[in-house]
């Protein structure tokens, strides 16, 4: 869990040094000129490139400018803060979340617009959550512009539903434990790309997923189910899609088949 937080830690620490870097070259002539020199990198050796970028490097660390962390930092920092402070926490992964292996039990989800949904043959459940009004209104089909600062993209609401999945089979592990494999690991079938990226590495640039991504660390602390992804095509994802848009006068029909068949 920690590997998703620092990852988006990290990223907000970047933030800072662009900023720093920014306020040095407007204030201090001596890092413009060696900016411009590493931008044109031409040098007499390499010992020159290498002192020139020390020194670049050791300014920008080294700045008295102030930096006021951004509201994702200190929602990154609060959290760790949180954590560390806990008696409970384990700083321990156990070697069989990080070595590859087959997974305990497999599960797939999708979302749509209007609502999100998953199923696990092995984990015996399926879940159907309709988005609320407000959810739907922020999504593609109300905002013009992908790049609405408002908009809630379709990758969040996958991201969402893989969370959900994930505590869905989380739940059922600690309801039937098994002796002999203490450490499971789930699998997780999703068919967008940046859902089953954000899953394994973090994300890096919406702010929502950034947010979900903390709810995911939470959701794996102290957690004996490990997680794992896998692409799958939205043509094969059939149950799962169907869930998810399953909203009309016929779903009942639909959950009551999924009931009694899977």
């Amino acid at each position: 869990w920690m590997t998703h937080l620092l990852s988006h830690l990290y990223l907000s620490m970047a933030h800072a040094m662009k900023d720093i870097k920014a306020y040095e070259i407007s204030t201090n002539k001596q890092f413009r000129e060696a900016v411009k020199r590493a931008a044109i990198n031409e040098f007499p050796s390499e010992n020159h490139r290498t002192f020139n970028d020390a020194y670049l490097h050791r300014t920008i660390f080294q700045s008295k400018r102030k930096y006021f962390l951004n509201a994702t930092a200190k929602e990154e920092l609060r959290f760790l803060r949180t954590v560390f402070h806990s008696p409970l926490v384990s700083f321990r992964a156990p070697i069989a979340h990080l070595v590859d292996r087959d997974a305990t039990g497999e599960s797939e989800c999708d979302s749509s617009l209007d609502a999100a949904g998953g199923w696990s043959r092995e984990c015996s459940f399926w879940w159907h959550l309709t988005w609320s009004e407000e959810i739907k209104a922020a999504t593609l089909r109300f905002h013009d512009k992908s790049s609405d600062k408002e908009l809630i993209s379709i990758n969040v609401l996958e991201f969402a539903a893989a969370i959900i999945t994930y505590a869905g089979m989380s739940l059922y592990y600690r309801l039937h434990p098994d002796p002999s494999n203490p450490f499971p690991v789930a699998l997780i079938w999703i068919d967008n790309v940046s859902a089953e990226s954000w899953c394994i590495k973090g994300c890096k640039k919406s702010l929502l997923g950034r947010a979900l991504g903390r709810l995911l660390c939470a959701l794996m602390i102290n957690n004996p189910l490990g997680l794992s992804t896998a692409r799958i095509a939205t043509k094969d994802n059939v149950i799962a899609d169907a869930i998810s848009r399953s909203t009309d006068n016929n779903s009942q029909l639909f959950f009551e088949s999924l009931a009694s068949s899977h």
